[in-house]
């Protein structure tokens, strides 16, 4: 949790928006450029639910090329929810819009340059494989530039957290941007469109299910910054679409080989198209993508370079899994969100029992004035009648 400041929130000058939420500056006074903060407003439990993965996940990330999550805040107003995430601010804004400027100049990167970018999301997604968290939307929106030209992943609010191997998770392909997702990805959401599968059990049962275990997972993300690299490479963003048959992929794919190898070295397209096989059990994995940088390109990866990045030591460690502490975390905010919510429409339900019991009240009253109202008339009616008769 941080303490959040209302009046520290720039709400009329937007730096961006996913589907998650807007970002806004959070400054103490003009100066201070050094935060912002993601404000999310969600009216159902569902909604308030999927952002707690982009908090939880967040705050167990420790890596130079990954944005924290530095703190939350949760507040009810109007029947609403709105979270707020504070994260570093990012001078350099989003790597869209440098690839945007870039090809409006014709100024591509120099090899050095796209080295030291795809060794850095290399590093990133390796770092969150190794702790077991499959990202889900790679993309160039989501990488950011510090004030030094460094990429940094951003937004894992598609992330899951994979403990087991033989985990099947349902919801890989419900999330994340399409034009990224690996065609494996799409076969299985063409499955579930196809034959209707809806509960857990179908879905289970179906015959792709193979795609969701673990290591497919973690193929996806290698499809995802593959495409990524891709894009950096050529300055241009939707390079084929996933949905196409096979035969049209691979010639888009031939197609983005030709154009870049005009520029660059057949070494370092080697490994970006290495993560781009259509076939999954023929692409590379992040980890063998980045010790085969390292192996080919010693002069540019330097002990230097690493230590101005800020992981000397990236390639002797292993990154140890989400502790359980950040799982208990993760639970103990749910059921506190659930508890939340349930203690919200027990109140709306005793306001409207007592509203409703006010009407039945009001009934009640109005049906003894009408009695007394008819018994009024046939009172007077008699009256009537006995006038009558004397006349």
């Amino acid at each position: 949790m941080f303490n959040f400041k209302k009046d520290r929130l720039k709400k009329g000058k937007s730096l961006g928006e996913d589907s998650f939420g807007e970002v806004f500056p959070y400054q103490k006074n003009l100066e201070d450029t050094k935060w912002v903060v993601k404000r999310t407003k969600v009216k159902k439990v569902e909604d308030l639910l999927r952002c707690l993965p982009e908090i939880v996940l967040g705050f167990s990330c420790d890596h130079p090329c990954i944005v924290p999550v530095k703190g939350y805040s949760i507040q009810p107003k109007d029947g609403k929810y709105y979270i707020h995430m504070k994260l570093p601010r990012m001078m350099g804004g989003n790597l869209a819009e440098e690839l945007r400027k870039r090809k409006f100049q014709n100024s591509y990167y120099s090899e050095s340059e796209l080295i030291r970018h795809f060794y850095s999301l290399l590093n990133a997604v390796d770092y969150l494989h190794n702790k077991k968290i499959f990202h889900g939307d790679i993309k160039i929106n989501n990488v950011l530039l510090d004030e030094k030209g460094n990429v940094k992943l951003s937004d894992i609010g598609s992330a899951k957290y994979v403990p087991d191997e033989d985990l099947y998770n349902s919801l890989t392909g419900a999330h994340g941007a399409e034009n990224y997702k690996a065609p494996e990805i799409i076969e299985y959401q063409r499955a579930l469109e196809k034959y209707n599968l809806k509960s857990e059990e179908e879905k289970k049962k179906n015959p792709l299910e193979i795609i969701l275990k673990k290591d497919k997972l973690f193929l996806a993300d290698s499809w995802s910054l593959g495409l990524t690299m891709l894009e950096i490479i050529l300055l241009q963003s939707r390079l084929l679409n996933p949905r196409d048959p096979v035969p049209t992929i691979e010639e888009a794919l031939q197609t983005v080989r030709e154009e870049a190898s005009k520029r660059y070295s057949a070494s370092l397209l080697e490994i970006a198209f290495s993560l781009v096989q259509i076939d999954p059990t023929k692409r590379v994995q992040i980890s063998k993508a980045r010790a085969k940088l390292e192996e080919k390109f010693p002069h540019i990866l330097t002990e230097e370079l690493k230590a101005s990045l800020g992981f000397q030591n990236q390639n002797s460690q292993k990154n140890p899994g989400i502790s359980n502490r950040y799982i208990e975390v993760f639970n103990e905010r749910t059921n506190q969100i659930l508890e939340a919510f349930e203690e919200e429409k027990k109140a709306k339900e005793a306001k409207l029992n007592a509203f409703q019991e006010s009407i039945n009240k009001l009934q009640e009253r109005l049906s003894a004035f009408n009695a007394e109202i008819e018994k009024i008339k046939s009172q007077r009616n008699k009256e009537v009648e006995e006038v009558s008769k004397k006349i």
